[in-house]
């Protein structure tokens, strides 16, 4: 008779829509480093219906890293796209057992190495919702200045209408708590942009800590990320739909 399976210290999902440029360095960087850290770390890669070509090449790439790293990589194709939020939580809903449930940027933005260093604090705290932040001490950023003043105002406007503190609701890295999240699992609804704001407010509806680390960011080319995708967001904050 078999035991169980040990936990993994973490899933590590990467939300992709139309990524076959910016994914595969960042990939073939994470997977060399995920697989000489001390860390049991399973990846997941999920097609957000980027079409049949990207579909294609995230299965091919993804078999490829996985062998030349000897890492398991799981893919995950949803037909139509859903957005980041159904993405995510479309991959924690068929991960392995896991002590946190994490998502990171496919874009690269933030370096494997960072994402590395947060899981380790998070692995140190592992009952509170540790997310990465461009805008505490610690953090360096290299963004466009339009972008940076935007993102400054929607930090306010969170404040303003949350009243939680929070220096960076919208980074691409957090690490959850797992128990928690498969306690709230069917309170999770964010199909896009605004999962990230739900596990804030939903960790502090529940009395879960947050934490924010600071880390190296840069802004890589081809963002998707502009008003007319945030526009939904800011909307359904304002009229308390989050």
């Amino acid at each position: 008779m078999t035991g169980a399976h040990p936990r993994l210290d973490c899933v590590l999902a990467i939300p992709c829509y139309k990524e076959s440029e910016r994914l595969p360095p960042f990939l073939d960087e994470l997977a060399q480093q995920v697989s000489q850290s001390p860390f049991s770390i399973h990846l997941q890669l999920v097609d957000d219906g980027s079409g049949e070509e990207e579909k294609r090449m995230l299965i091919r790439h993804a078999q490829h890293i996985g062998k030349k790293h000897k890492l398991a990589i799981s893919t995950h194709i949803i037909a139509n796209n859903r957005g980041k939020g159904f993405a995510v939580r479309h991959a924690w809903r068929n991960a392995p057992d896991a002590t946190l449930l994490a998502f990171v940027d496919a874009d690269g933005a933030v370096p494997p190495n960072e994402a590395l260093a947060v899981l380790k604090h998070a692995l140190d705290t592992p009952n509170e919702l540790t997310i990465a932040s461009r805008y505490i001490k610690g953090s360096k950023i290299k963004r466009k200045r339009s972008r940076m003043l935007f993102s400054i105002g929607f930090r306010a406007l969170f404040g303003l209408i949350y009243r939680i503190d929070c220096s960076d609701t919208q980074c691409g890295l957090k690490f959850v708590p797992t128990d928690f999240y498969r306690a709230n699992e069917s309170d999770f609804r964010q199909n896009r942009w605004g999962l990230d704001v739900e596990l804030i407010l939903k960790a502090a509806d529940n009395n879960i800590p947050i934490r924010e680390i600071g880390i190296q960011w840069r802004e890589k080319k081809g963002s998707k990320v502009n008003i007319g995708y945030v526009w939904p967001l800011i909307r359904d904050m304002i009229l308390d739909r989050i």
